[in-house]
Protein backbone atom coordinates (compact mmCIF):
# COMPACT_ATOMS: atom_id res chain seq x y z
CA UNK A 1 0.00 0.00 0.00
CA UNK A 2 1.19 3.45 -0.74
CA UNK A 3 1.99 5.63 2.26
CA UNK A 4 -0.82 8.31 1.85
CA UNK A 5 -2.84 5.26 1.69
CA UNK A 6 -1.02 3.77 4.87
CA UNK A 7 -1.62 6.54 6.79
CA UNK A 8 -5.58 7.06 5.95
CA UNK A 9 -6.00 3.13 6.97
CA UNK A 10 -3.94 3.62 10.18
CA UNK A 11 -6.22 6.77 10.99
CA UNK A 12 -9.34 4.53 10.70
CA UNK A 13 -8.41 2.21 12.75
CA UNK A 14 -6.09 -0.35 10.74
CA UNK A 15 -2.60 -1.72 12.57
CA UNK A 16 -1.39 -4.23 10.16
CA UNK A 17 -0.70 -1.54 7.19
CA UNK A 18 2.43 -1.93 5.27
CA UNK A 19 4.50 0.80 3.69
CA UNK A 20 7.62 -0.33 1.37
CA UNK A 21 9.44 2.71 0.18
CA UNK A 22 11.40 1.23 -1.99
CA UNK A 23 8.58 0.40 -4.18
CA UNK A 24 7.27 -3.70 -5.81
CA UNK A 25 10.77 -4.82 -6.67
CA UNK A 26 11.87 -4.49 -2.78
CA UNK A 27 8.75 -5.54 -1.71
CA UNK A 28 8.34 -8.80 -3.51
CA UNK A 29 12.22 -9.46 -2.40
CA UNK A 30 11.22 -9.11 1.22
CA UNK A 31 8.94 -11.76 0.55
CA UNK A 32 5.53 -10.47 0.51
CA UNK A 33 2.53 -11.00 -2.11
CA UNK A 34 1.26 -8.67 -4.52
CA UNK A 35 -2.52 -8.86 -5.08
CA UNK A 36 -3.95 -8.35 -8.70
CA UNK A 37 -6.90 -6.64 -9.86
CA UNK A 38 -10.17 -8.28 -10.80
CA UNK A 39 -9.43 -6.15 -14.09
CA UNK A 40 -6.05 -7.52 -14.41
CA UNK A 41 -7.36 -11.05 -14.50
CA UNK A 42 -10.34 -10.29 -16.50
CA UNK A 43 -8.14 -9.22 -19.46
CA UNK A 44 -4.64 -10.10 -18.94
CA UNK A 45 -2.51 -12.79 -20.91
CA UNK A 46 -2.12 -14.35 -17.75
CA UNK A 47 -1.99 -18.31 -16.46
CA UNK A 48 -4.62 -17.90 -13.41
CA UNK A 49 -4.75 -20.96 -11.03
CA UNK A 50 -7.71 -22.14 -9.03
CA UNK A 51 -6.10 -23.61 -5.73
CA UNK A 52 -9.77 -24.29 -4.57
CA UNK A 53 -10.73 -28.00 -4.13
CA UNK A 54 -11.98 -30.18 -7.53
CA UNK A 55 -15.41 -30.12 -6.55
CA UNK A 56 -15.51 -26.01 -6.07
CA UNK A 57 -13.16 -25.92 -9.37
CA UNK A 58 -16.66 -27.48 -10.98
CA UNK A 59 -19.04 -25.68 -9.32
CA UNK A 60 -18.13 -22.76 -10.65
CA UNK A 61 -14.47 -20.84 -11.16
CA UNK A 62 -13.63 -17.90 -12.93
CA UNK A 63 -13.17 -18.18 -16.99
CA UNK A 64 -9.52 -19.15 -18.35
CA UNK A 65 -8.34 -20.59 -14.43
CA UNK A 66 -7.24 -23.92 -13.96
CA UNK A 67 -7.93 -25.90 -10.99
CA UNK A 68 -5.03 -27.47 -9.17
CA UNK A 69 -5.50 -28.03 -5.84
CA UNK A 70 -3.58 -26.20 -3.27
CA UNK A 71 -1.99 -29.75 -1.37
CA UNK A 72 -1.08 -30.74 -5.03
CA UNK A 73 0.49 -27.67 -6.39
CA UNK A 74 4.26 -28.31 -4.79
CA UNK A 75 4.01 -31.52 -7.50
CA UNK A 76 2.43 -29.55 -10.54
CA UNK A 77 5.56 -27.61 -11.61
CA UNK A 78 5.67 -28.98 -14.85
CA UNK A 79 2.56 -28.22 -15.71
CA UNK A 80 3.72 -24.08 -15.45
CA UNK A 81 4.94 -22.17 -18.25
CA UNK A 82 8.81 -22.51 -19.17
CA UNK A 83 8.96 -18.52 -19.14
CA UNK A 84 10.25 -17.57 -15.61
CA UNK A 85 8.55 -13.65 -16.07
CA UNK A 86 4.78 -15.33 -17.37
CA UNK A 87 2.18 -13.51 -15.39
CA UNK A 88 1.00 -16.05 -12.46
CA UNK A 89 -2.18 -15.67 -10.67
CA UNK A 90 -3.40 -17.91 -7.64
CA UNK A 91 -6.71 -17.51 -6.24
CA UNK A 92 -8.76 -19.50 -3.20
CA UNK A 93 -11.33 -19.14 -0.74
CA UNK A 94 -8.27 -19.84 1.77
CA UNK A 95 -5.86 -16.47 1.40
CA UNK A 96 -3.40 -19.26 3.40
CA UNK A 97 -3.12 -21.27 0.54
CA UNK A 98 -2.71 -18.71 -1.75
CA UNK A 99 -0.08 -16.95 -0.06
CA UNK A 100 1.76 -20.22 -0.05
CA UNK A 101 1.32 -20.52 -3.86
CA UNK A 102 2.83 -17.77 -4.85
CA UNK A 103 5.76 -18.35 -2.27
CA UNK A 104 5.88 -21.92 -3.83
CA UNK A 105 5.88 -20.31 -7.72
CA UNK A 106 8.48 -17.73 -6.52
CA UNK A 107 10.56 -20.50 -5.07
CA UNK A 108 10.60 -22.12 -8.52
CA UNK A 109 12.18 -18.61 -9.94
CA UNK A 110 9.16 -17.13 -11.49
CA UNK A 111 8.82 -13.50 -11.46
CA UNK A 112 5.38 -11.53 -12.25
CA UNK A 113 3.52 -13.93 -9.20
CA UNK A 114 0.47 -12.35 -7.69
CA UNK A 115 -2.79 -13.51 -5.93
CA UNK A 116 -6.36 -12.40 -6.48
CA UNK A 117 -7.79 -11.77 -2.87
CA UNK A 118 -9.56 -9.27 -1.08
CA UNK A 119 -10.70 -10.56 1.76
CA UNK A 120 -13.97 -8.76 3.28
CA UNK A 121 -13.39 -6.36 -0.27
CA UNK A 122 -16.26 -6.37 -3.06
CA UNK A 123 -14.62 -4.78 -6.17
CA UNK A 124 -17.17 -3.07 -8.19
CA UNK A 125 -16.60 -0.86 -10.73
CA UNK A 126 -17.58 2.87 -10.81
CA UNK A 127 -20.16 1.96 -13.63
CA UNK A 128 -21.99 -0.87 -12.03
CA UNK A 129 -21.82 0.59 -8.52
CA UNK A 130 -25.87 1.93 -9.00
CA UNK A 131 -26.98 -1.85 -10.01
CA UNK A 132 -25.18 -3.58 -7.33
CA UNK A 133 -26.24 -1.61 -3.91
CA UNK A 134 -27.78 -4.82 -2.72
CA UNK A 135 -23.89 -6.47 -2.29
CA UNK A 136 -22.78 -3.78 -0.18
CA UNK A 137 -23.47 -4.59 3.34
CA UNK A 138 -25.29 -1.45 4.74
CA UNK A 139 -24.11 -2.66 8.81
CA UNK A 140 -20.34 -2.34 7.67
CA UNK A 141 -17.96 0.66 7.42
CA UNK A 142 -17.26 1.14 3.45
CA UNK A 143 -13.66 2.16 1.65
CA UNK A 144 -13.78 3.09 -1.33
CA UNK A 145 -11.14 4.17 -3.58
CA UNK A 146 -9.48 4.16 -7.08
CA UNK A 147 -6.30 4.91 -9.10
CA UNK A 148 -6.48 9.06 -9.33
CA UNK A 149 -9.49 9.46 -6.69
CA UNK A 150 -12.18 10.51 -9.25
CA UNK A 151 -14.10 7.72 -9.66
CA UNK A 152 -14.05 7.05 -6.00
CA UNK A 153 -15.41 10.21 -4.80
CA UNK A 154 -17.82 9.59 -7.15
CA UNK A 155 -18.47 6.01 -5.55
CA UNK A 156 -18.24 7.73 -1.83
CA UNK A 157 -20.77 10.32 -3.30
CA UNK A 158 -23.72 7.69 -4.39
CA UNK A 159 -22.90 5.40 -1.56
CA UNK A 160 -23.04 8.45 0.85
CA UNK A 161 -26.52 9.78 -0.83
CA UNK A 162 -27.36 5.99 0.07
CA UNK A 163 -27.04 6.19 3.55
CA UNK A 164 -23.85 4.51 3.88
CA UNK A 165 -21.42 4.95 6.68
CA UNK A 166 -18.18 5.18 3.89
CA UNK A 167 -14.74 6.86 3.22
CA UNK A 168 -12.56 7.47 0.19
CA UNK A 169 -9.10 7.38 -0.07
CA UNK A 170 -8.23 10.60 -1.50
CA UNK A 171 -4.58 12.54 0.27
CA UNK A 172 -0.99 13.59 -0.45
CA UNK A 173 1.86 12.30 0.77
CA UNK A 174 5.96 13.25 1.28
CA UNK A 175 8.17 10.83 2.01
CA UNK A 176 11.65 11.34 2.95
CA UNK A 177 14.65 8.77 2.50
CA UNK A 178 14.78 7.80 6.13
CA UNK A 179 11.43 6.20 5.45
CA UNK A 180 9.64 7.98 7.54
CA UNK A 181 6.40 9.99 5.66
CA UNK A 182 4.08 12.44 6.29
CA UNK A 183 -0.03 12.14 4.72
CA UNK A 184 -2.42 15.00 4.41
CA UNK A 185 -5.72 14.95 3.22
CA UNK A 186 -6.40 17.29 0.27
Amino acid sequence: MSPKSAGLAKKWGWNNVKVCIEGMPAWKKAGHYTVSTPDYVRTANIVLIDLRAPAAVTAGHIPRAVGIPAGKLAGAEDAFPESLTAPIVFYSDNLEESVKAVKTARGWRYKNVSLLEFPGAINISLDELPAKLDDIPQDKFVVVHCRTGVRGEMAYLLLKEKGFDVKYLKAGCKCKLDGTYLIWEM
